[in-house]
């Protein structure tokens, strides 16, 4: 298994306010913070630091209930990032998106809040593991707006679900096989609102071999198309 990450300001952020996790407990994290004037680097900071802290003090108390510690690293992280919101003005309403595989033998374990998402490439078709919890995706699904006004509509970047807004919180969770010649790809949104499911696909395909020269492809793409947002992405083979 090979894993490469890259992170980008883009063009018109003043702050890098994503943060990434890359192979830590065989762990992979991206997240894409939100908040005033710091408070969103703070936030995707925070929700890795606390997610790696839990598992590191739980991992042998839910032995391979893997599932279930991911999601309650979540859990935890939400909670120290709500009462640092609470605590100090600085930091009121700041959150994150975020987005964890955990690779185990031959299976991912993911979590995920927001927007982010995780990809699986398998037989040369890529899938989102993941479901948007963003005001324009429950839009979409009501039928009332089309999937190509999403990158440009007003309300792209209302979330409605975040880790550290608020006390309590869903994680979705789930777990997939994953085989020789797979690709698992962590994304935030600076990335996908500007390049197409199809052509983070073929990048992928074209260089199979070198991994980081996707990632490249990736950043270049999107700065080309306006890079109007951090870009971040973990792009993992399973060789």
């Amino acid at each position: 298994m090979l894993a490469y990450a890259k992170s980008d300001i883009g063009l018109s952020r003043k702050t890098n306010e994503d943060n990434f996790e890359c192979g830590a407990f065989n762990l992979y994290i991206v997240a894409d913070g939100m908040g005033g004037h710091l408070a969103g680097e703070v936030a995707s900071s925070l929700v890795i630091k606390e997610i790696k802290n839990y598992i590191n003090s739980h991992i042998h108390t839910y032995v391979e209930d893997y599932g279930e510690l991911l999601k309650l690293s979540i859990l935890y992280a939400n909670d120290i990032i709500y009462n640092k919101s609470l605590a100090d003005p600085l930091y009121k309403g700041m959150g994150t998106t975020v987005s964890a595989v955990w690779f185990i033998d031959n299976k991912i374990f993911w979590a995920h809040v927001g927007d982010s998402r995780i990809y699986l490439l398998k037989d040369g078709n890529l899938g989102q593991i993941t479901k948007d919890h963003s005001l324009v995706n429950d839009l979409l699904e009501k039928g009332e707006i089309e999937k190509e006004s999403i990158p440009t509509h007003p309300l792209r970047n209302m979330l409605t679900r975040a880790v550290g807004v608020n006390e309590d919180l869903e994680v979705d969770t789930g777990y997939m096989k994953v085989n020789q010649g797979n690709y698992v790809l962590l994304t935030t949104d600076g990335l996908t609102n500007l390049i197409s499911d199809d052509e983070l696909k073929d990048i992928i395909l074209t260089n199979q071999c070198n991994l980081s020269k996707s990632l490249d492809i990736f950043i270049e793409k999107a700065i080309a198309a306006g890079g109007e947002d951090n870009i971040t992405a973990i792009l993992i083979g399973v060789f």
